[in-house]
């Protein structure tokens, strides 16, 4: 007769944090890049609307401060749309999170609203301090892996499976593991 052992359910905080940390990075790399990219090209149409006379050249000082603010406003457009629209409008996954295979669902088990997207983004202001610290010890110290984001807003990261398979042994598919 062979003994079975069951060893303790294993804590993964570490892989649920690096996750989300990787999602993070790609998320706010793919928005920098998108907003980079309008910066450029905003300097870009300036300088040949000034060089061919449909702007004045008195205009030139100004340009460098405009393009400025609105490289910040495109990069605050596209970190909302990367961490709310996008998620609201894919089923709780934005670009860097199906690319690492998470999705933020309710607690419920239904779909995130719009509001609870918009706290998630909001207090990502306090989770975000120490360069992502507060909400890694955050993730690795609460019982269902969530940031204070997902606190407030009642949501919570899963891991994404391909359909058909079951979670595996001491996982639950409820918990970004």
């Amino acid at each position: 007769m062979a003994v079975t052992t069951v060893s303790p359910v294993p804590t993964d905080a570490e892989p649920v944090v690096l996750r989300r940390y990787a999602q993070f990075a790609l998320d706010h790399l793919l928005a920098a890049v998108v907003s980079v990219l309008f910066a450029v090209g905003l300097f870009a149409l300036a300088l040949v609307l000034i060089d061919r006379g449909l702007l004045s050249r008195e205009v030139g000082p100004h340009v460098i401060p405009t393009v400025g603010w609105s490289y910040a406003g495109a990069l605050l457009l596209s970190a909302f749309w990367v961490q709310v629209w996008s998620p609201l409008r894919n089923g709780g996954a934005s670009p860097g999170m199906r690319l690492v295979g998470i999705r933020v669902r309710a607690l419920d088990g239904g779909e995130p609203t719009l509001g609870a997207y918009l706290l998630r983004w909001l207090v990502m202001a306090v989770d975000g301090q120490l360069f992502g610290l507060v909400g890694a010890v955050l993730i690795a110290v609460t019982p269902k892996r969530q940031r204070l984001g997902d606190v407030v807003a009642r949501t919570v990261v899963e891991r994404v499976r391909p359909t058909g398979t079951a979670p595996g042994p001491g996982q639950t598919s409820s918990a970004a593991r």
